[in-house]
């Protein structure tokens, strides 16, 4: 689910695909630590913004065809995790 007041985010019937940098200089980055179900909070450029500089940095794909369709985003810096609520 994401939530935008971008068009091109919030219109993206199918959702959205993030790249965010999780090793930089050999250790991990805080980015790392996102898991799948985990609410976080990011500024993202279009893909097509960051690729000259990022293509050939080693990706890790989905593994999930219809995942090649989505519109591809990218977050260089931390991405802020939300809290859990661990009363629920």
């Amino acid at each position: 689910d994401v939530k935008s007041d971008d068009d091109d985010i919030k219109n993206a019937k199918d959702g959205i695909l993030v790249y965010a940098v999780s090793l930089e200089g050999g250790e991990e980055t805080e980015n790392a630590s996102i898991s799948a179900g985990d609410t976080v909070t990011m500024d993202i450029v279009p893909w097509k913004n960051a690729e000259s500089k990022y293509a050939t940095f080693q990706r890790t794909e989905i593994d999930d065809p219809d995942s090649y369709v989505l519109d591809a985003w990218f977050k260089n810096v931390k991405i802020k995790k939300e809290e859990k609520d661990e009363s629920d």
